[in-house]
Parts: structure tokens; sequence; C-alpha cells
């Protein structure tokens, strides 16, 4: 008898723990926050991306957010995050210099640029299934422009916020600075945008060892062939000034590339002026 009530304990506590699992489970394909949490120190390692906004209101620094893109979720949506924070595509795209748009009592809104109808893709991008929601504050999410697409804009939740789901999509959380977005949401508004403008001042990425998707290493790479080769074209091979000089150099002036022997310079002025007597620097 008491062996059956020992097996049946056993069981019971085998069930529990598989039920408790298959909770954790359907729990971390809906909360961002069930993810492994990367702090402070592991930013520089952090396998997604992390990128930093500062807001300012005027000239005076509110604070600064520091955010997890979920690009192994949503790769298109993080992408496209982290390069208007970056600014690298050609300076045009950019989160900086943006206002906060509506607060809300469960979240924020901006970066809208041009009125949030612009993305890394042109005038936006499709939803992806990413499957998180809105569970507690901290969530970063992309804002809805038309039903299941999205642009620049992003909200950050200060709450639990359920209406938003289905809608927004989730890229992201913040990992550190929600001070910054609670102090910005408990400012004084009118009619539901702040009564004093606050903007993005300066905005980037943290993680940059983290690999940058396939697009964007053939844009460099090809961008740093073409570079090499009008190095190459700009040399200048001057005879007369290998007499002149003593060990070998390459170096660049103002765009020219000179290559010659080195010597140790006791007079870099008189050697400038030689050079410019030549035509070799401009």
């Amino acid at each position: 008898m008491e062996r059956r009530q020992g097996t049946s304990h056993t069981i019971a506590q085998q069930m529990r723990q598989k039920e408790a699992a298959e909770k954790d489970k359907n729990r971390a394909k809906i909360d961002p926050w069930a993810r492994p949490m990367v702090t402070e120190r592991d930013i520089e390692k952090s396998k997604t991306p992390i990128v930093y906004i500062t807001l300012a209101k005027g000239l005076e620094e509110v604070g600064v957010v520091k955010i997890e893109l979920f690009s192994d979720v949503a790769p298109k949506a993080a992408e496209n995050f982290r390069a208007l924070c970056t600014g690298e595509e050609k300076g045009r795209l950019t989160y900086i210099g943006t206002d906060v748009g509506r607060v809300k009592q469960t979240y924020i809104e901006m970066g809208m640029i041009a009125e949030g109808e612009v993305s890394l893709y042109g005038k936006g991008f499709e939803k992806e299934p990413c499957g998180y929601m809105h569970t507690e504050e901290g969530v970063v999410s992309m804002v809805q422009t038309v039903p299941g697409k999205h642009a620049s804009g992003f909200a950050v939740t200060t709450a639990k916020a359920p209406e938003l789901d289905g809608q927004y999509m989730v890229i992201g959380r913040v990992v550190t600075g929600m001070e910054t977005v609670k102090k910005i949401s408990a400012m004084s508004l009118r009619e539901g945008y702040l009564a004093e403008p606050v903007h993005i001042s300066s905005a980037g990425q943290l993680s940059e060892r983290v690999r940058k998707p396939r697009h964007v290493r053939d844009a460099e790479a090809e961008m740093r062939r073409k570079a090499a080769e009008e190095d190459k074209e700009t040399v200048v091979k001057d005879p007369e000034l290998d007499a002149i000089l003593s060990r070998k150099y390459v170096g660049k002036k103002r765009g020219i590339a000179v290559v010659g022997e080195a010597v140790e310079d006791d007079d870099p002025k008189a050697r400038e002026e030689e050079l410019k007597a030549k035509k070799i620097v401009a």
C-alpha cells in the first residue's frame, strides 16, 4: 500500500513538472521577458543588437535608453530599427532629431520619420510573425502605419498594454533607461502630446560584435573594393623623391597617395614645401 502511494506521488509530481514546463514554454512564445536577460555587463557580448537613444528637452538631456533588438525572431524589423539608430543609410534616415509623439497611459510613441511613413525598406514593410505581446513595461514595438505594415515609428510600454497586441509588432525590450521613459510619460501633456517637446538627440549601436545581415556586409565589401580601386588609381610615383628618402612608405595627404622612400624628417615644413614644388601635394 505504501509502495502504491509512493508511486502515485511520483507520477503526480512528474505531471506537475510537465505542466509547469509546458506553461513556461507557452509563456516564452508570447512574453519578451521570458527570454534570457542581457545585463549591462554583457552588452558588448550580446548575440542580438543593442542600440541606444538619447532623449533631450531642448538642450537639456533627459536620459539614455538602451534597447535589445530581437533580431532572431524579427530580423527585418530589427535591422530597420538598428540602421535608423546608426544613421548609416547616407545620414538621411535617422531617428536623431525626431520628437516624442503620443503619450498614452500605458505607452509612449516616438521615432516618426516623415510622420512615421518611411523605413529602411521604403514606405514600409510587412509585419513579421514575432508572436511576443506587450506583457509589461519596457516592451519596444513598431507602430502600425496601415494594417499589417510598419515603418519608423515605435512605442515603448510603461505598463502592460494588451490594447497593442496584434497591432504593434514587438521587436525588443529596454535593457536600461526605463526611468527615463517614465520621466517623459509623467511630463505635462496637451491633447495627448508633450506640452514641451522632447526629441532624440543622439542614437547608435552599442553591441558592434553582432554579425551584420548579409546584404549589409555585401554592400560594405563592395564599397571597400571600390575605395581600393580609387586609391590605386591616385598613387603617384616620383623617382626624384626616392633619392631624398631612405626607407619605403606609403602615405596619404589630401586624397593623393605618395609611394617612395621615407627618412626621419628634421624639418617637416621644409619637406612639405619640397613636395608642393614637385606638385605632388596640392
